[in-house]
């Protein structure tokens, strides 16, 4: 089936997009050694900007399994560069799935990262630590990359063409902070919370006091 551009249905043109930052991420920053034969996809994932499951899915009647790599839409809200640092972390997660070398039992475990990882990291120009600081550990369930200024992602983000990127996801705008006003007796101190101004009187220990607004 030919899809004509005016058929284009936001799906098709934002996972079109996806991949074409891969196979550029793929050819600057890993010399076209990963795999296309991966599932990109959005998702939320509560805290978590993104995730990588191994071998994930799988086509009915071929003997073939796709690693997953998967955003959360928010990030797209945030600055090119920081936005797709994520993607870029996330095909380390994929090389070293294909590449990697285990170096303990704790290594295959969910979501933790070893100083392979740390250090492939480094070389496409996303150093990470365990608390984001150039001194913190390299290993850990915890990782927080930053940009090095000149290194090779930072380079590969300011050469790609800004076609290439034209998706938002936007943040929804979080719903007004409920008032809550607490009022208190001055003869016996009960208190009371209201979700509204209110005339009350305080009943406990007959005192019969009308009772004050904290704040």
């Amino acid at each position: 089936m030919t899809i004509s551009a005016s058929s284009i249905t936001p799906t098709l043109d934002v996972m079109e997009h996806f991949q074409i930052i891969f196979d550029y991420f793929n050819a600057a920053l890993f010399k076209n050694d990963l795999p296309r034969e991966c599932m990109l996809s959005f998702a939320t994932h509560g805290r978590s900007k993104a995730y990588f499951s191994p071998a994930r899915w799988s086509k009915n009647g071929e003997q073939i399994t796709a690693h997953e790599l998967s955003l959360n839409p928010v990030i797209l809200n945030e600055p090119k560069d920081t936005a797709l640092s994520w993607l870029a972390r996330l095909m380390v997660c994929l090389w070293q799935a294909e590449y990697g070398i285990t170096r303990s039992t704790r290594s295959q475990e969910k979501r933790y990262y070893n100083v392979e990882f740390s250090e492939k990291m480094n070389s496409i120009g996303l150093p990470c630590s365990k608390d984001g600081t150039p001194e913190g550990e390299k290993m850990g369930y915890s990782m927080t990359h930053w940009i090095k200024e000149d290194g090779p992602f930072y380079k590969a983000v300011q050469d790609m063409p800004d076609e290439y990127f034209p998706w938002k996801g936007e943040l929804k705008p979080k719903p007004p902070k409920r008032t809550i006003y607490k009022y208190r007796c001055e003869n016996c101190h009960a208190g009371i919370m209201a979700p509204r101004e209110v005339h009350l009187t305080c009943n406990t220990m007959a005192c019969d006091r009308i009772m004050v607004l904290v704040n």
